[in-house]
């Protein structure tokens, strides 16, 4: 599975949850025939919206495994967008998708899974995901950190038997 599918999930689960938003996925760089363009354009972020009039930006990852995410993961430019957002009075994210289709035993048992396969969504307001990268000494942030600090979404219905994330807890921060 590729990032972008998860993009478009969450894309999708604010569309659905909030129908009146106004959301927008930053395409790509683009291709030619096959081989990337000579020049890169540094994307701010993969997708933004706008809620009931609070903007909203957000970094999207994609982890397969149940492993430590590395921070670099998320490019400078990428956090600097996120804080001018910040500072511009927007909310900013990085968005963490951990979708696991085996997940070992061992790591079943030691973080008391339900079950093997793991889907589940973290979001980090830039503010916290600044401060775990500075209070840590270590070039990634733990799953145990992962769990203990983001916000968590769940699987939810977007009708039509399509999967999503159940993105309600976004209203928290718009009332």
């Amino acid at each position: 599975m590729k990032e972008r599918i998860f993009i478009t999930e969450w894309k999708n689960s604010i569309r659905v949850y909030f129908p009146n938003a106004h959301v927008f996925k930053i395409p790509d760089q683009p291709m030619f025939s096959g081989v990337e363009s000579r020049f890169t354009l540094a994307k701010p972020y993969d997708l933004f919206a706008l809620i009931k009039g609070k903007f909203f930006a957000f970094e999207c990852k994609l982890m397969r495994t149940l492993t430590a995410f590395p921070f670099d993961r998320v490019a400078e430019h990428q956090l600097e967008s996120l804080w001018e957002v910040k500072r511009a009075g927007g909310f900013a994210y990085v968005v963490i998708n951990y979708r696991c289709d085996s997940v070992p035993e061992k790591t079943t048992r030691k973080f008391s899974l339900e079950s093997k396969r793991y889907m589940k969504v973290f979001l980090f307001d830039i503010d916290n995901f600044d401060k775990l990268s500075a209070g840590i000494s270590a070039a990634s942030l733990s799953f145990e950190a992962v769990l203990a600090h983001g916000k968590i979404f769940n699987r939810g219905s977007l009708g039509r038997d399509k999967g999503g994330w159940d993105v309600s807890k976004l209203s928290d921060v718009i009332s």
